[in-house]
């Protein structure tokens, strides 16, 4: 007999609490449209927020290259090196050229960014016809490195000819 009071006290509760929240429910658009309004904005700030912590946060590579960089030259005292470096995706031959070598200068001509020098190894310093070159998996390429995309998996050679 105490469980069938309680149960009924627990489906009049229930039926109360229903009821209570119906008048909520059927309110003015008015008040609806506010808050949803109001749940737009938040949800905005919130993606704003995680935007923001998400700019803050350092890059993922998207893609690997390998990067070498060499002078045919063996008495210019040049070290070559070899480096996978990690990319994101749009990288040009010279962020690939910039991640793998300590010191680069570049220098804005007419066709766009130009490598003049690479780790002290300058263009015309063995001579005027001197100067750094590079090849995308083997290919010369003829355009600036700065314009030039690189993929996932390529490979990128610097070269000083002299």
């Amino acid at each position: 007999m105490v469980k069938a009071r309680l149960a009924s006290a627990l489906l009049a509760l229930t039926l109360v609490a229903s009821l209570t929240a119906l008048p909520a429910c059927t309110s003015s658009a008015t008040s609806s449209s506010d808050a949803a309004s109001s749940a737009a904005s938040q949800a905005a700030s919130a993606g704003s927020q995680a935007s923001s912590a998400a700019s803050d946060a350092p890059e993922a590579a998207d893609m690997t290259v390998t990067v070498t960089v060499a002078s045919p030259k063996t008495d210019d005292g040049f070290a070559p090196l070899e480096a996978a470096v990690e990319l994101s995706a749009g990288s040009s031959a010279l962020d690939g050229l910039k991640a793998a070598a300590a010191d680069v200068v570049v220098e804005d001509g007419p066709y766009g960014a130009f490598v003049s020098s690479i780790n002290g190894l300058a263009n015309g310093s063995a001579g005027a016809q001197s100067g750094w070159t590079y090849t995308i998996n083997g290919e010369y390429v003829s355009e600036s490195a700065g314009d030039r995309t690189l993929a996932d998996g390529d490979t990128l050679a610097w070269e000083f000819y002299v």
